[in-house]
């Protein structure tokens, strides 16, 4: 995004998993990385465990959890959910949970912190996620939460990503045109194609090269996002 471009913006929203917890990197991957060797022990492999996943995802939204529940908790929530499908679909012993390190997500969350401390008072900012209702407690732990002016949980507001409409709540709220609103996101689908479906500029985080067909900006990590942005 050109200097001339971003002087142009009154409001930024952001999506939070993947963009601000782990920049760049689906939590499947990330959850595949941590597990891969464990799995592979028990003679699973990487699509089973794609299943087990989208089982804990949808457990997670349909019993809910309590909204003051932390992000470890959470973490510990979608973990449960996986390893019991996991070991009742395929009779394998229970994976240890404490093989997971979230070591670099509180580094990340601290880096988010900072780019939001000094954003603040110069853009109207916003978090727009598909959470399960407690994310206000997480950006509280985080010390981001301090520095909004909206949060939009999916679970809160009833509306879900790839629905161009939660991200309408917030440009709505914001009072700001369009154009002048700036999201931030790491999925073409959930974040990116909306948010030109409804005119705004965007920035993509990726670890990998953004698709041949997106032309907007993107960065790799928050300190490219940072250096972007300021």
């Amino acid at each position: 995004m050109k200097e001339q471009d971003l002087k142009k913006i009154k409001a930024i929203a952001f999506d939070f998993g993947g963009t601000l917890d782990i920049p760049g990197i689906h939590w499947f991957d990330f959850f595949w990385s941590q597990f891969e060797g464990e799995i592979i022990k028990r003679g699973l492999t990487k699509e089973q465990y794609w299943d087990a996943y989208v089982y804990g995802e949808r457990q997670m939204e349909k019993n809910g959890i309590p909204r003051d529940t932390s992000f470890e908790d959470t973490i510990t929530r979608k973990l449960n959910y996986q390893f019991e499908y996991l070991a009742g679909h395929y009779n394998t012993d229970m994976i240890d949970q404490k093989l997971c390190t979230l070591t670099q997500i509180d580094a990340n969350l601290q880096t988010a912190a900072m780019i939001f401390k000094t954003l603040n008072g110069n853009y109207d900012l916003s978090i727009v996620s598909n959470y399960y209702g407690n994310l206000e407690t997480i950006l509280k732990e985080a010390h981001i939460f301090e520095y909004l002016d909206r949060l939009i949980d999916s679970t809160i507001v009833g509306v879900r990503k790839p629905d161009p409409a939660i991200w309408k709540i917030a440009i709505d709220q914001s009072a700001v045109k369009p154009e002048e609103f700036l999201i931030i996101g790491d999925s073409m689908k959930n974040d990116i194609l909306p948010a030109q479906l409804l005119g705004c500029p965007t920035i993509l985080i990726t670890k990998k090269l953004p698709p041949e067909e997106y032309k907007g900006a993107w960065v790799s990590s928050l300190e490219m996002l940072a250096k972007l942005l300021f």
